[in-house]
């Protein structure tokens, strides 16, 4: 899987992805090809604006492809550290944490404010 592949599958769970991408985007360029890190942070954006309007069905999807990057260490570390620490401790970590991995949930707690 590399970085066109996830924007792929992105866009295939959330259509509206597309748009968002495609807007100003600092994380796309074409002197430089697209990055894994760089789709998971321009996602970042995109799922905290609208993880409250997602399906369960689309909610599931999202944790599966972070799931399937957990197999390789450098995609599990561009879906970790560019997504699931940005959103760690928001509201949108509620939404999305209950269909994520234990090991995804493990990290995210690292990440989130203590009491």
């Amino acid at each position: 899987m590399n970085a066109d592949a996830i924007l792929r599958e992105l866009v295939g769970i959330c259509p509206e992805f597309r748009e968002y991408w495609d807007r100003e985007n600092h994380f796309q360029d074409t002197d430089h090809p697209i990055t894994e890190c760089g789709v998971f942070s321009q996602f970042t954006g995109f799922f905290g604006q609208r993880h409250q309007q997602m399906r369960k069905v689309q909610l599931e999807a999202i944790a599966a492809l972070i799931g399937r990057c957990e197999q390789d260490s450098f995609l599990a570390d561009a879906a970790y550290t560019c997504f699931l620490e940005n959103i760690a401790g928001d509201p949108p970590d509620g939404t999305l944490s209950p269909y994520l991995s234990p090991a995804a949930r493990e990290y995210m707690s690292h990440w989130r404010p203590q009491a």
